[in-house]
């Protein structure tokens, strides 16, 4: 059930993001169609748009790495606490 869950997130972080950038993209570029003058003022919004939607597709992962990752709920492991500095010069 639980790699059920982790495959239903991961495809709702691919094909959300999907869909908002290809109705974004339509959308810009059917008012820049409209109206070539404000090419400019349009692509703003268009970009944020992506910028968000990027945004929280990256945080969704992220929670998922740490919610469903291999040292889920483990004290955090200090790989260089114990190593002589001295010898890396």
């Amino acid at each position: 059930m639980q790699k059920i869950l982790i495959l239903l997130v991961m495809l709702v972080c691919l094909f959300g993001p999907m869909a908002i950038f290809a109705w974004a993209g339509n959308r810009a570029l059917s008012d820049i169609g409209r109206r070539p003058s404000e090419g400019a003022r349009v692509m703003v919004p268009f970009i944020l748009k992506l910028m968000a939607a990027s945004a929280v597709a990256i945080g969704i992962l992220m929670i998922l790495l740490k919610v469903f990752g291999p040292d889920s709920g483990k004290e955090p492991v200090y790989r260089f606490k114990n190593m002589d500095w001295r010898i890396i010069k």
